[in-house]
């Protein structure tokens, strides 16, 4: 079993929102959202070990403790679709398959987030994830210290290339579904990844391949994913 915590900091940039202006839709630009988003606990249970693959169980709970009140340049708040936050409990169950062949390793996972109503009586539609990822080790190697009997610390850096996929249900706000929310979205990312004895970071940069979104939204040119990660 493998517990972990992870705290995002979210920032959205150049939001728009389509309106009607004298009979004619216009595309508004309300500025940036961000701010701490909520947190997410998470237990990876694994069930098989043989080899060089692993496979294992996945669930969590997301606590309602990001930012929900950030407000757009005209000073109204945003919909809670583009806060930090979405005020609410999530709860997630989910699988995960991963397998090592030398410098390649080939990681497989699929999770449901099952949503509840959180701020402005909005409940954010349920979200399927799936993804696949191929990862290519560079190097791997110990970095002694100048004294004698410094500790030595393995440092590793992978390449990696994902395809990260999301559906989402469509959005209610006060029990009414949200026509222009939801669908589905897949992401080819590439990165790169740095493991250095109990830490860890990563950079990916997604470009979206395939934008299947429900009624009319916002385009989303690219997402960019980074974190650092301790090992208790």
């Amino acid at each position: 079993m493998t517990l972990s915590a992870r705290l995002p900091y979210i920032e959205r940039k150049n939001i728009r929102e389509g309106e009607i202006e004298d009979g004619e839709a216009e595309a508004h630009l309300h500025g940036d959202s961000k701010g701490f988003g909520d947190l997410l606990m998470m237990a990876h249970y694994r069930l098989v070990e043989q080899d060089d693959t692993n496979i294992a169980l996945q669930f969590g709970i997301k606590a309602p403790t990001g930012e929900t009140d950030v407000k757009d340049d005209a000073g109204l708040k945003f919909e809670t679709e583009f806060q930090p936050g979405s005020g609410a409990w999530d709860f997630l169950i989910g699988a995960a398959v991963g397998t090592q062949h030398g410098k390649f390793g080939y990681h497989a996972n699929i999770l449901y987030n099952y949503t509840t109503e959180g701020s402005q009586d909005t409940e954010i539609g349920d979200v399927l994830s799936y993804n696949a990822a191929l990862s290519y080790r560079l190097n791997s190697h110990d970095h002694a210290g100048h004294e004698h009997g410094a500790e030595h610390t393995d440092a590793s850096w992978d390449l990696l290339l994902e395809l990260n996929g999301e559906t989402r249900q469509k959005n209610e706000i006060a029990g009414e579904s949200q026509d222009n929310s939801g669908g589905t979205t897949i992401y080819l990312s590439p990165g790169a990844r740095l493991s250095m004895g109990r830490f860890s970071g990563f950079l990916s940069l997604g470009f979206p391949i395939v934008e299947d979104q429900n009624g009319t939204q916002t385009d989303i040119e690219h997402r960019i994913l980074a974190g650092i990660s301790l090992t208790l």
